[in-house]
């Protein structure tokens, strides 16, 4: 059994998918809390990978705003952004089959990959 394990991770390894790349903030986890968790992969850009939902939440407020008003299958009033950043979210938790991050298999980002802007912030600090 430990063989078979062994030859799963050589496999994730050696897997050149863009997709599997997590953000640079999870390589600072020493105690390996994070490992077990539910990946999230964001269905607007299939690039972006995290296992915490509040990053996620981040990506896509700051990065897919155009894309929650448009492309879901939410009409009428009610559906603010909130709420449509939670039942993307859903979405993404029931993908089948679920992944999971484990840290030794975990590739991660280079630095200037990893930034996500706030632009309401940054116009704050450089008024």
């Amino acid at each position: 059994m430990g063989d078979s394990l062994n030859t799963l991770d050589e496999k994730k390894k050696s897997s050149t998918v863009e997709d599997d790349y997590f953000p640079r903030n999870l390589m600072y986890d020493p105690h390996h809390i994070l490992d077990g968790m539910l990946i999230l992969k964001c269905p607007f850009c299939k690039k972006y990978t995290n296992p915490l939902e509040y990053d996620m939440k981040r990506h896509l407020r700051y990065t897919h705003k155009d894309k929650l008003l448009t492309n879901l299958p939410l009409k009428g009033k009610g559906f603010n952004m909130e709420y449509r950043v939670a039942y993307t979210i859903d979405i993404m938790k029931q993908r089948v089959p679920p992944e999971y991050y484990d840290h030794r298999t975990a590739r991660f980002n280079s630095e200037g990959e990893n930034i996500v802007l706030d632009l309401s912030l940054y116009k704050y600090f450089m008024e």
